[in-house]
């Protein structure tokens, strides 16, 4: 195939269209990948801060309820008596107590039972199925034992000791309660039991994203919560952490995988895009590659056949100043090679005469 203009106008255009629109395009994904990036950062923080709110608020309420409870237990003069018996006041303290323990857990809906074991094996709380023997033996005693604290938290477990319900799963907070007046004389072990599934509850809005995973760590940054949640690591995970009321810190980790597969998709929307492009950038540049090409195509041709003595003139004259001076030039040129060849022929004709 002969190299034309045409041909070099053509193969010009189609690589400038295809860069153009490669450029555009990569420029395009590149800023939709950071967009969603951004987006999704702004969102996870977001929904962090609320849960961080929401944590702190449950904190706070359970550190009213405590100092509740103990308020009401100091009200009475039963409080502070030295008795392994019971005695009719015993007895009325220990009903108005749990009445008033009762009153406690209604108000605070995350809160399932309420105990105080006094140190003499009596047990106060809202629990009336509660087996006495496997809650003095329970875990959450023997950790308070074993931290040497006046507070402690138990993670979540399901208690052995509540012999009726849904036997559902709970974290506890476990608190010395000491005699009024008489320095640090242990009174009792006040414990507060609440549903784990209400950390769930504050935490769903970011587990429920497969990119992220929320969890919860004690003051020394070991486990206390973490959810049943798909999550798998990525090399290029980002973290975020949260501090709380009580030193507990809430974690949140997440990927940016979504956005590479944001990425994979818009880029499969932008190879569809160029196959919808190309073929009409082949038309449009053919067209206009013919529309400036076209006259001098005609001009080339009547050369060609001036080569065969056929003087014949461009009757259209192009648009294209360009283009137009050269059409002018062949016509004149014509003309003069006419008007020649006539006095040719006219002296050709007086030479036969003479």
């Amino acid at each position: 195939m002969q190299k034309t203009i045409k041909s070099d106008m053509i193969r010009s255009n189609l690589i400038m269209i295809l860069l153009v629109t490669v450029c555009i395009s990569g420029l395009h994904l590149y800023q939709i990948y950071h967009y969603t990036i951004r987006q999704n950062q702004k969102e996870i923080m977001t929904m962090s801060e609320q849960a961080q709110n929401g944590l702190n608020y449950m904190l706070n309420q359970l550190d009213v309820l405590q100092y509740q409870i103990v308020d009401s237990l100091t009200q009475s003069a039963e409080y502070d008596r030295n008795s392994r018996d019971w005695t009719r006041e015993s007895i009325e303290f220990l009903k108005n107590t749990e009445n008033q323990l009762q009153t406690f857990r209604r108000a605070v809906p995350f809160v399932t039972n309420i105990y105080w074991l006094d140190n003499y094996g009596k047990l106060f709380t809202t629990d009336s199925f509660v087996n006495r023997e496997l809650f003095e033996e329970s875990q959450t005693l023997y950790r308070l034992e074993q931290e040497a604290k006046d507070a402690c938290y138990v993670p979540p477990f399901t208690p052995e000791y509540q012999m009726e319900g849904d036997n559902v799963s709970v974290f506890s907070y476990l608190k010395n309660v000491y005699r009024m007046n008489r320095g640090r004389e242990k009174r009792g072990v006040l414990q507060i039991d609440m549903r784990t599934s209400y950390l769930e509850e504050l935490l769903t809005l970011i587990n429920d994203n497969q990119y992220c995973l929320a969890y919860i760590t004690t003051e020394d940054g070991s486990l206390f919560w973490f959810p049943d949640h798909p999550y798998q690591e990525n090399g290029a995970d980002y973290d975020l952490i949260y501090p709380l009321n009580n030193g507990w810190q809430l974690r949140v980790r997440y990927s940016n995988a979504f956005a590479r597969r944001s990425l994979k998709n818009n880029l499969m929307s932008s190879i569809i895009l160029l196959f919808i492009i190309i073929p009409l950038s082949i038309l449009s540049v053919y067209k206009y590659s013919g529309y400036l090409t076209g006259p001098l195509q005609k001009l080339t041709k009547r050369m060609k056949k001036l080569e065969s003595g056929e003087l014949i003139e461009i009757h259209t004259i192009s648009r294209f100043e360009e283009i137009r001076i050269l059409e002018q030039g062949y016509n004149s040129m014509i003309a003069k090679m006419d008007d020649m060849m006539a006095k040719m022929t006219e002296i050709r004709t007086e030479n036969i005469n003479a």
